[in-house]
């Protein structure tokens, strides 16, 4: 009886993973979405059991270039069969990476056994994103009616000089440019204001895998140690029963 709960600890431990071909991942990694900020990273444990032969863990996809495995962020892993391995990941996000969203995949071999999404918007908090938005919109504001009164003095007076003539129009196209520039920023800032409105999905998305993941290897390790207790159990039996003590 005790042999048989030991076991089924183990089998109940084991269902807790996901299985992709010959590699068995949890099933909160197995395709997942994530927030990153320009500028940040973000880690996570990949657990894997492979089950075959040695295979070389990569990535592929538009994300390819900005991820890492292992404690030295490598571009590849080599796991080994009838091994689980916990491995590190982690993705990046450069500085000067668009916003917008971005699509890739971890391979075990040449098998997929991850799809990753990442949303990727600027450093800024939700609050400091609406407060620059609407502080673009009194600029760009500011600079419409400049150009307004320009334009006015410059069609209205009939005594312009043309060196004042000139000094106007540059001023206008100034103007224009610094508009350009604000209406340009403020369209960045309301992709980010639409991702931060869709951000608590994905961050109960990674939280909820977070558990998920730190549930299975709690419950792995004590799969593990229930069963080398009774693996020792039994041979202490085996020992007393031949009368080896």
């Amino acid at each position: 009886m005790k042999r048989f709960s030991a076991l089924l600890i183990v089998f109940i431990f084991l269902l807790q993973i996901g299985y992709a071909g010959a590699v068995y991942i949890p099933e909160s990694q197995q395709k997942f979405t994530v927030v990153i900020e320009q500028g940040d990273e973000y880690k996570f444990p990949l657990v894997i059991q492979n089950i075959e032969e040695t295979k070389d863990v990569s990535s592929s996809g538009e994300i390819s270039a900005w991820m890492g495995f292992g404690k030295d962020n490598e571009n590849n892993y080599t796991i080994y069969p009838s091994i689980i391995t916990i491995l590190p990941v982690t993705i990046s996000v450069q500085n000067n990476t668009e916003i917008g969203e971005y699509t890739g995949s971890i391979k075990a071999g040449n098998e997929i056994i991850s799809d990753i999404t990442v949303k990727v918007t600027l450093p800024v908090s939700d609050v400091r994103v609406l407060q620059k938005f609407s502080d673009i919109d009194k600029k760009v504001e500011s600079l419409k009616y400049q150009v307004q009164k320009i334009s006015e003095n410059i069609t209205g007076e009939i005594n312009l000089t043309e060196e004042t003539l000139l000094e106007k129009i540059a001023a206008l196209k100034r103007y224009e440019e610094d508009i350009a520039k604000l209406e340009k920023e403020r369209s960045e800032l309301q992709k980010t204001i639409d991702y931060l409105e869709n951000r608590e999905i994905g961050f109960t998305g990674q939280m909820a895998g977070g558990i998920s993941t730190i549930g299975f290897i709690i419950g792995l390790i004590v799969g593990i140690i229930v069963t080398f207790l009774f693996i020792k159990r039994e041979e202490v039996h085996r020992k007393i029963t031949r009368g080896s003590f």
